[in-house]
């Protein structure tokens, strides 16, 4: 890097280019940001302009920890400033202090290989998808994925929007994408729904539901209580629809 885009990062933050001499007041912040930039140019690494004005939207502990990722990972990374562009454009979701780890370089070079043994290929947006969720997440959203690929249209592109919408893990049991007010309302009532119709859904079933905002997962569930002596298989019905790309009807032409 060069004093002058140094200076242009720091000043996002007002973080000075030497360390202050002894204040109290935002050091540790300021600091952070400071060795995260040090990082990555001890890893040659430069950010374009776009990628610094995304940064600078970021609470400064946030910035770090995004810059700390990118220095560890830019060899895995196709452009590190236009991954950090679209993941802050997307919603940044900090993973310091969450329930464990980001998935490792190496977890993600084994989840490449079981991709290609599935018969479908990762793109670097979903790898760097995978790579923000713990490892027991991406894991399990590699499961449904390899599961259900032949009914996607497009399997990365379901891993990224999945991770961008934010991914609930569905291993923990089932409890649809929390909603409060009416939208809890509408979920019991579909959930309700299913139990009088004796329908039972399985595990992907239950992770493809969780994929969907409150109002859709309850469409959904309302539609399949409805028409469920209609459906070969409920579950497989509810995995491949949300695959293909749910389409909410309510409010639309028709019924």
């Amino acid at each position: 890097f060069g004093s002058s885009f140094c200076g242009r990062v720091a000043a996002f933050w007002g973080v000075g280019m030497a360390a202050p001499a002894g204040g109290a007041g935002g050091a540790p912040e300021s600091d952070a940001v400071r060795s995260a930039f040090a990082r990555l140019q001890q890893a040659n690494v430069e950010l374009d302009a776009l990628a610094i004005q995304a940064l600078s939207t970021l609470p400064p502990e946030h910035a770090s920890e995004m810059l700390e990722y990118v220095a560890e990972n830019h060899a895995y990374l196709r452009n590190p400033s236009k991954y950090i562009s679209s993941t802050v454009s997307r919603g940044f979701v900090p993973r310091r202090g969450s329930e464990g780890a980001t998935t490792s370089t190496s977890q993600l070079e084994e989840m490449k290989v079981r991709a290609s043994k599935a018969g479908f290929s990762l793109s670097q947006d979903a790898v760097n998808s995978l790579a923000s969720l713990p490892p027991e997440h991406s894991a399990e959203l590699l499961d449904f994925v390899c599961d259900k690929h032949a009914d996607m249209r497009d399997p990365s592109n379901y891993i990224a929007s999945t991770v961008a919408r934010g991914f609930k893990s569905r291993r923990s049991g089932f409890n649809v994408t929390p909603a409060v007010g009416a939208g809890a309302e509408e979920l019991e009532r579909a959930r309700q729904r299913m139990r009088e119709a004796n329908v039972q859904l399985d595990d992907m079933a239950h992770q493809a539901l969780a994929t969907l905002s409150s109002e859709h997962a309850a469409e959904m569930m309302d539609y399949v209580a409805e028409n469920h002596m209609y459906l070969r298989n409920p579950s497989n019905y509810i995995s491949s629809t949300v695959a293909r790309g749910f389409v909410s009807r309510r409010g639309g032409a028709g019924g």
